[in-house]
């Protein structure tokens, strides 16, 4: 099915201000150059907007998109709220100096949507799977921006052979590839390839990763000699009866080989984070969960599960909930993997809280992230904003 609507350019540019304090993030040949973020528009009652977790975004021509996405609107998990999942498609006008300028809101992705896996290229954001109020989904689907028609198009692609939420996705040449993720079996090893040029092969199977991962990101790069990689970093695996094990590795696979193998590890483990490569290959880690509070929270839904009597079970709920609501973000370190050294080196922190299940995309100079969550159970209202500087 295809859904097409109009985008409607504003008459009149309102300026965003350049109030916040630039902070710059150096590498040996770069720095990242932080500008004040656009917003996510706010609610039919004039309230800001609660920001999106897990939410689609990305880059159509001249124009971004955030799409989808869940959030905790009346009131916070521990407080008895519940995760409402959005279906609004937000589209912002990528002006000449990289700002976004937020133009509407003009069409509906055919259900609500997170977490799905999201890739990049070819005038198209690429989605697969994710979570729907109905549970995990294994449908797949193509945003296009028609420049012919000044039309955004929804478009279907194969679904996934297994319904797949948290997965990490990149699309190298005709090659998108949907590695890990949760299934309703739990997290799983498997990785999927869809030839894009030629979507009615469907799905194929891709070597699995050496482990079960979610919440992993995954890159894609051409060697020296021109052949197409693939790195997938960090990442967790949920354990029934156990905390979730979170993962420092990044694992290679080259074209034409049959098994991912070691490659130079991340400084520490994490997962949730999100990722761009940059020309040259340079490639980029935003933010990240380190775990030290998830795992503590996982430590006490085990021990609730397993309370003997209602008294202890409610103490424990209300240790989990202080800890929840003291919750004190996550990781604001940029790292930067270079492919000459092949070394990580870990850069200035992000000037805003920084955002997890977000993606970040790169465009003619400029790195936008999509909101994210930035603390348990909190969005981010922002889309922020870097410009590469060499």
């Amino acid at each position: 099915m295809t859904v097409r609507i109009a985008i409607i350019l504003l008459i009149t540019l309102g300026s965003i201000p350049l109030t916040h304090c630039h902070m710059s993030s150096e590498t040996s040949d770069m720095r990242l150059k932080w500008l004040p973020p656009a917003e996510l528009p706010a609610e039919t009652n004039g309230k800001p907007h609660p920001g999106l977790a897990g939410a689609i975004s990305g880059i159509l021509g001249r124009y971004y998109i955030v799409a989808g996405g869940a959030n905790f609107p009346a009131a916070l998990p521990w407080e008895g709220g519940k995760k409402q999942y959005h279906a609004e498609v937000y589209v912002y006008k990528q002006l000449p100096d990289g700002r976004l300028k937020y133009v509407g809101e003009q069409v509906t992705l055919p259900v609500p949507i997170a977490y799905p896996a999201i890739a990049q290229g070819n005038e198209q954001i690429l989605v697969a799977g994710g979570e729907t109020p109905e549970g995990f989904t294994n449908a797949c689907f193509t945003l296009q921006y028609e420049h012919a028609n000044s039309h955004l198009s929804i478009k279907a692609l194969p679904s996934l052979p297994v319904p797949t939420a948290n997965a990490a996705s990149y699309l190298l040449g005709k090659e998108w590839l949907v590695a890990g993720g949760e299934t309703r079996d739990g997290t799983t090893e498997k990785v999927w390839k869809l030839n894009i040029e030629n979507p009615a092969e469907g799905w194929q199977p891709a070597p699995s990763l050496p482990q079960a991962l979610a919440f992993a990101t995954l890159a894609g790069f051409q060697n020296k000699k021109g052949a197409n990689e693939w790195r997938l970093a960090g990442g967790r695996c949920r354990v029934p009866g156990a905390i979730s094990k979170i993962y420092g590795d990044v694992y290679l696979l080259s074209e034409g080989d049959g098994t991912w193998q070691k490659s130079e590890p991340l400084p520490y483990a994490m997962s949730a984070m999100c990722s761009t490569v940059l020309p040259g290959g340079r490639w980029i880690i935003f933010s990240g969960d380190k775990g030290e509070t998830f795992s503590k929270v996982e430590q006490l839904l085990l021990s609730i599960s397993m309370a003997s009597n209602d008294i202890e079970r409610k103490q424990l709920e209300a240790t989990k909930a202080s800890l929840q609501k003291s919750h004190p973000g996550f990781n604001d370190a940029v790292l930067v993997w270079h492919p000459e050294t092949k070394k990580w080196k870990e850069t200035d922190s992000m000037p805003l809280p920084p955002p997890v299940t977000t993606y970040a995309v790169y465009s003619r100079g400029n790195i936008y992230l999509g909101s994210g969550e930035i603390r348990a159970g909190i969005r981010s209202p922002h889309i922020m904003h870097a410009q590469v500087q060499e």
